[in-house]
């Protein structure tokens, strides 16, 4: 019985070594604001690690509203979708206003990309 304790508290110590060292972040982690000069803002308001919800302010895209600022109706939000992540960099899919777009999030540096504008944490 003692042998068993034994390798259960190994084991244990390892995945928990293991999550430190790597840095397990949450997922709530990367909510929050983003904004660039002159291109608005992006608030992440939910993301459960594939599909999130966000908010715009002010956002300025050539594609989107035909270049004119763009902010996400009082009450509503955008949807994104996780399709792919390479270490810590999140590519996603979204549809703003009609408009589909792809971009990037880095979770190691928090910057996010749409249209080749970065986005920052604030």
């Amino acid at each position: 019985m003692m042998r068993n304790f034994r390798r259960v508290f190994l084991v244990l110590g390892v995945l928990l070594f293991s999550f430190v060292f790597s840095g397990c972040d949450s997922t709530d982690d990367i909510l929050g604001t983003y904004s660039s000069s002159n291109n608005g803002t992006i608030e992440i308001t939910y993301f459960d690690g594939t599909d999130g919800e966000f908010v715009a302010s002010g956002l300025v895209l050539s594609r989107l509203n035909n270049g004119n600022s763009y902010t996400t109706q009082s009450g509503d939000v955008e949807l994104f979708t996780i399709y792919r992540k390479t270490g810590d960099v999140y590519s996603f899919r979204t549809s703003i206003d009609g408009v589909a777009f792809i971009g990037t999030f880095n979770s190691d540096t928090y910057i996010l990309t749409v249209e080749g504008i970065n986005y920052s944490v604030n």
